[in-house]
């Protein structure tokens, strides 16, 4: 059983190119506004409670709460330990990581903890945007080093119980590796 409204699952029927806006005309996405750099000094050690949902590459999916968008190029590696989902691009195809929660309190506040690893080179980044939240986080793999790291994104389910977190590599030749995402609500 699902609880996406019909509006919703119509969205996510729709071309990757076409997608993204269609989100953003639903309040699911925020509109294009002001981006933050990611500051590694202010980054919130995830609680170490158990979180609302967990996604990795193994188990992307939890019926009736949350899902992903996978857009290509991108590559799911479930031998390497841990598991990867690798995105890479943007260019021509529009490469991007979505996760899709539904059955959330409506109007709620969360945060999604993001395990990930930017590319190289330097100069490589990733814009992280969630329901709710009007800022872009720009995360370079400067900034974190060349190192896994784990990004949180605080975001606010809509007036459904729905919400959305997108990560979308900054340029051509840019990506991340995904390792997976904890929704807990703080």
């Amino acid at each position: 059983m699902t609880l996406l409204d019909e509006r919703t699952v119509d969205i996510f029927t729709r071309p990757p190119a076409e997608l993204l806006s269609a989100l953003r005309k639903q309040g699911l996405l925020p509109a294009t506004g002001p981006i933050s750099d990611w500051d590694p000094s202010l980054t919130v050690v995830p609680p170490k409670t158990r979180p609302i949902a967990h996604q990795d590459p193994r188990r992307p999916h939890v019926d009736g709460l949350t899902g992903l968008y996978v857009t290509s190029p991108s590559g799911l590696i479930t031998w390497f330990n841990p598991p990867e989902l690798i995105i890479w691009g943007e260019g021509f195809s529009d490469s991007y990581l979505l996760h899709q929660y539904e059955g959330l309190g409506a109007s709620q506040s969360y945060t999604a903890f993001v395990d990930v690893k930017i590319f190289l080179p330097a100069a490589t980044s990733v814009d992280i945007q969630a329901t709710g939240n009007p800022a872009t986080i720009k995360v370079t793999n400067e900034a974190t080093g060349n190192l896994r790291v784990t990004i949180p994104i605080t975001l606010m389910a809509n007036a459904a119980g729905q919400a959305t977190v997108l990560l979308r590599p900054g340029a051509r030749d840019q990506g991340l590796v995904w390792y997976g995402t904890d929704l807990h609500k703080l």
